[in-house]
């Protein structure tokens, strides 16, 4: 075969590897996007049409499911904007200010918590009492911490323990999010950042996993501090996902 035979044939490849992804990303865009619309329209019906017969409870009940589910739907779609414009270079540039990494878990905590309640999960907090403030965007650490909180809370087990932890490491802050789930494969750990990338949903309980753009823009705004994102699996199982921040 002649140099330009295989000039050819690698394009060729690479024309079809392409397409192959972008057919995945079209296919889980719509299965992500259709499926929490499809369980808030049914929950809606239910209460349309048998407004007469449900109790308050059931009715209250149904109200919550789809009010849940339709918040699914907002955070995939605030999701798919963030990773819009971070392919485009539409980034937010970070804000850094100092502040308290201890408030911040409480806040993040109180925003989750009718998540690990409905699977019934332990969310616990590790942090020392003097550990200093960190410097970084507030709002953009508050996403991608909670962005890690939310994957554990899919992919550990109902009954399930995570836990939310910050140490010192030197010269920064070390703050990790670890579940006690089946862990990620080997062969899906250099990929689990790519966008709408859900490799084996047998690790989530039930076979549900999450949009796949989570760690994708979680990642994404640890590299717009100029930090990187780690992952490691504890001798224990699950899963651990970590980052540094300056301290302040």
């Amino acid at each position: 075969m002649t140099s330009p035979e295989r000039k050819d044939t690698l394009y060729e490849d690479q024309l079809r590897q392409a397409y192959l992804r972008q057919r995945e990303f079209i296919s889980n865009l719509s299965h992500d996007l259709r499926s929490p619309l499809t369980a808030a329209q049914g929950f809606l019906e239910t209460v349309l049409m048998k407004d007469a017969t449900l109790s308050s409870a059931e009715r209250q009940h149904f109200l919550n499911k789809a009010f849940e589910k339709l918040n699914t739907l907002n955070h995939l779609m605030e999701n798919l904007f963030s990773n819009y414009r971070h392919n485009n270079g539409l980034m937010p540039v970070p804000e850094p200010e100092p502040f308290s990494i201890r408030e911040l878990f409480q806040d993040i905590i109180l925003k989750h918590h009718p998540r690990t309640r409905e699977k019934q999960q332990t969310l616990t907090t590790r942090i020392p009492g003097n550990l200093p403030d960190v410097v970084a965007d507030i709002r953009m650490t508050e996403q991608a911490i909670s962005e890690l909180l939310m994957n554990a809370v899919i992919f550990a087990p109902v009954g399930g323990e995570i836990l939310l932890s910050a140490e010192q490491e030197g010269q920064a802050i070390c703050i990790a999010v670890q579940d006690n789930g089946a862990g990620i494969p080997e062969g899906d750990r250099l990929r689990v950042f790519d966008p709408f990338f859900k490799g084996d949903r047998s690790r989530s309980p039930g076979g549900k996993g999450g949009s796949g753009l989570g760690l994708t823009l979680a990642r994404d705004i640890l590299l717009a501090h100029d930090q990187e994102i780690h992952i490691s699996l504890p001798a224990e199982g699950g899963t651990r996902i970590s980052f540094r921040l300056p301290q302040a």
